[in-house]
């Protein structure tokens, strides 16, 4: 582009009016790129050849421009979304944390239950002479039925009601 308005200065059909504003002598664009100019496809002579090729040449730029900002903008969202995407993880895992820790738990809760629930077993010895006979008894644990509990436990909350400031729910 910098050739460009250099040439546009040349071919001018006032550019003794342009020699008389700036003072004897052209302006210079970038004067490191007017030593070694950009070969163009073809020398522009005239200055509707010139300011074509300036509109194309800025409509490539604006285009570019579009481009780069699209990619910016991709660049973000996927920013955006590897955040997104880390704080999902780490709440992924703190639940399996948490999940790992309740089945912990429960696996203990289960084990006491079930050291609970089994029957406790006692050896006694019989006043017989030829044997020994052997009897098992049960706790008071195991002589319980689930059913029984929540029958027990249904009769009780029909006669015993709560505070009246205590709320439902």
């Amino acid at each position: 582009m910098a050739s460009l308005a250099t040439r546009l200065f040349e071919v001018s059909p006032h550019r003794s009016l342009w020699l008389a504003s700036f003072r004897g002598s052209l302006p210079n664009f970038l004067p490191s790129q007017t030593l070694t100019p950009t070969p163009l496809e073809s020398s522009p002579s005239s200055t509707k050849e010139i300011l074509s090729l300036f509109t194309s040449l800025q409509t490539q730029l604006f285009e570019a421009v579009a481009e780069l900002q699209e990619i910016l903008d991709l660049q973000e969202a996927k920013q955006k979304i590897t955040r997104e995407i880390r704080s999902k993880d780490s709440s992924i895992l703190a639940f399996a944390n948490k999940l790992k820790e309740a089945e912990r738990v429960l696996d203990l809760l289960v084990d006491d239950y079930s050291d609970y629930h089994r029957p406790k077993h006692s050896k006694y010895e019989g006043n017989s002479d030829d044997s020994s006979s052997t009897t098992t008894t049960t706790t008071v644990a195991s002589q319980l039925n689930l059913s029984d509990i929540l029958s027990y436990a249904h009769r009780i909350s029909y006669t015993t009601f709560a505070s009246p400031e205590f709320g439902a729910g």
